[in-house]
């Protein structure tokens, strides 16, 4: 696989040596799995829009969706359902043998691989987003186009006793990490899904009885740099699911870590559009 600034493209993210060391870096926002806060608004994003329903109703996407323009709509019917609220140019597949969001989404990509522009943004959509922020659809799409994935979650999780986890957990039985999202809604690139082979994809076992991880699939992988910041950012690993943790070490110590913010600010100073 490339190394992070080819899988990164023209918006490679910057080298992080330390989390919380220079808040202008924006390395913050490594802990909770690059979760950027792109400032330019003021441009219309694009992006292929994939519906995974099994109720029938999707009468609340173009609200979701808001400024984000559709590409394409494709809503996978998994139960045998009618289709309420669907865009006219929606195109609607009834697939009742897929079980899933995540095996819609995958039947999705394995059809369109060859089908679609390679520099396309797509946005997957599932039956319950967990956690997401339904007014953020324009924002996840532009933080995929610096990062090649953005989670629907909105922040890290917050454990009890203001303990912080990260989106980055250690691969059971070895010592590598990849990236979590928890949550059914993402934003990703057709550029990040053509750098797996189609191969892969075909491949990926439809085992769907807990949810697939997609930002390991879809994220560029860490660096030994961006390991050994996250490691010495991190107080201990959860031991339900080997999530890097962190506990305060001071009373004025940030409860929760939500990352992009501090990016924000370090792209209005890069750009001359931040002021004291």
């Amino acid at each position: 696989m490339e190394d992070e600034e080819d899988f990164f493209g023209d918006f490679a993210m910057p080298a992080c040596k330390c989390i919380d060391c220079d808040p202008l870096t924006g390395c913050e926002s490594l802990w909770a799995g690059r979760m950027v806060d792109p400032i330019d608004h003021t441009t219309q994003r694009a992006a292929h829009v994939v519906i995974s329903t099994c109720d029938g109703s999707v009468g609340d996407v173009a609200a979701y969706l808001g400024d984000v323009r559709a590409i394409t709509t494709t809503i996978i019917s998994r139960c045998g359902k009618h289709v309420h609220g669907a865009p006219e140019e929606a195109v609607i597949v009834h697939a009742d043998k897929v079980d899933s969001d995540d095996e819609a989404f995958l039947e999705w990509i394995v059809h369109n691989y060859h089908e679609q522009e390679s520099k396309g943004n797509v946005i997957f959509i599932g039956e319950n987003p967990d956690n997401i922020d339904m007014t953020k659809a324009s924002k996840m799409v532009r933080a995929a186009e610096m990062s090649t994935f953005r989670c629907g979650s909105k922040h890290v999780v917050t454990m009890s006793d203001d303990i912080s986890k990260s989106a980055f957990c250690k691969k059971e039985g070895t010592s590598q990490y990849i990236q979590t999202c928890k949550s059914s809604a993402f934003a990703t690139t057709m550029e990040a899904i053509r750098k797996q082979e189609l191969s892969l994809w075909n491949g990926v076992e439809r085992d769907f009885s807990s949810r697939m991880n997609w930002a390991s699939l879809l994220s560029p992988p860490l660096t030994s740099e961006e390991i050994e910041a996250l490691e010495s950012h991190s107080t201990g690993v959860d031991e339900e699911d080997g999530c890097l943790i962190r506990e305060p070490t001071s009373p004025t110590e940030v409860k929760e870590v939500t990352g992009g913010s501090s990016f924000s600010r370090f792209l209005k100073v890069a750009t001359g559009v931040f002021h004291h």
